[in-house]
């Protein structure tokens, strides 16, 4: 099977202390076409280190892009997150969330037999 990629969208707003895990978590699931956009929707915590780091450190494994930029509220973020996406599929995740047990996997071979023609 040709792997579609797949676009983790992640809203982002003060949540230094879980986005890490939230990353590690897509980076960790074993399905390797995907891409991460991050928004950075004007947190009130400047500090974005967190995520700075672990961009320098993945950055050659797997697609990114960080915007940072003032706040604009969920709905405007989610629909630049969207429109930033380069992905057959897309899968919203908070940035205070992540995954488990390698799912990504099944759920586009779902979708994919679901859809066997190409949807964009």
């Amino acid at each position: 099977m040709n792997k579609p990629l797949v676009s983790f969208l992640i809203p982002y707003y003060n949540h230094k202390q879980y986005v890490k895990k939230t990353l590690d978590s897509i980076y960790e699931d074993s399905y390797s076409n995907k891409e991460i956009i991050i928004i950075n929707d004007g947190s009130t915590d400047p500090d974005d280190s967190s995520i700075n780091l672990w961009i320098e450190h993945h950055h050659e494994d797997i697609l990114i892009n960080y915007v940072k930029r003032k706040n604009k509220g969920i709905t405007k973020t989610l629909n630049e997150l969207i429109s930033l996406a380069n992905g057959k599929y897309i899968s919203v995740i908070a940035s205070d969330d992540y995954l488990v047990n390698d799912t990504i996997i099944k759920r586009v071979e779902v979708l994919e037999a679901a859809y066997p023609k190409k949807l964009m």
